[in-house]
């Protein structure tokens, strides 16, 4: 997402890497994570979306196409 104010991906998934040997994984932007949640999901899984306005809204616009700010 393209905000000053927020922290890059790779640098939150190193801190979160620090704290857990679970596998992170970052993505370059919000339409990458989402594609490939959905391609490593199963078809009852549920993909939550959380973060910031600005994280939800990016989200939103990938999903519908429409622009949420």
């Amino acid at each position: 997402i393209e905000n000053t104010r927020l922290l890059p991906a790779y640098v939150l998934a190193d801190k979160i890497k620090s704290i857990t040997e679970n596998p992170v994984i970052s993505c370059d932007t919000i339409g990458d994570a989402i594609k490939l949640a959905l391609e490593t999901s199963e078809p009852t899984d549920r993909l939550v979306i959380f973060g910031s306005f600005f994280t939800v809204a990016a989200a939103l616009k990938f999903i519908y196409g429409k622009s949420y700010n």
